[in-house]
């Protein structure tokens, strides 16, 4: 793994916190301590249940989910999420490498698409790319990102 070379200072609050749904649970674990690491809260579940509750308890500001071929359930998370007028923000992982998966994907509008295998550390910055505009957003100080900005990487097709 790479070393990260991005720095924040977020304090672990609900603002800041990362959901990541994910069928995998040791994938799920190993990328919520991957991000409490870099001191930002992360939770990691397998059930869309359990998602659904999560992200009206925590409100977290970016939700992790990986699309999987059940085009209703991801249609179902992120109509929810936009149903409960939450600001969070949906990033979507695919193992599987087909044009149609991420079409499909990009149909549900989320913010960024990775396959997987992928860098955490290109899923950091744009992780922390959210984070920084939704703190310009609803008014958080500009001091709270230290260092450089985070760049985030370029998409693969």
């Amino acid at each position: 793994m790479r070393e990260s070379y991005h720095s924040n200072c977020f304090a672990l609050c609900q603002d800041t916190a990362v959901l990541i749904v994910d069928h995998d649970a040791r994938f799920g674990n190993r990328l919520a301590a991957y991000f409490k690491r870099r001191d930002i809260y992360a939770r990691s579940v397998r059930k869309l249940g359990v998602a659904r509750h999560l992200l009206t308890a925590m409100q977290p500001a970016v939700a992790v989910v990986e699309h999987t071929n059940n085009e209703k359930e991801m249609e179902s998370l992120c109509a929810f999420i936009r149903r409960t007028n939450l600001s969070t923000e949906i990033i979507f992982t695919n193992s599987r490498r087909f044009k149609e998966a991420e079409l499909n994907a990009r149909r549900l509008s989320p913010a960024f698409f990775f396959f997987k295998p992928f860098n955490e550390d290109d899923l950091f910055a744009v992780v922390l790319r959210i984070l920084e505009t939704q703190s310009r957003k609803f008014g958080a100080h500009p001091w709270i990102f230290h260092g450089r900005r985070a760049e985030t990487p370029k998409k693969s097709l």
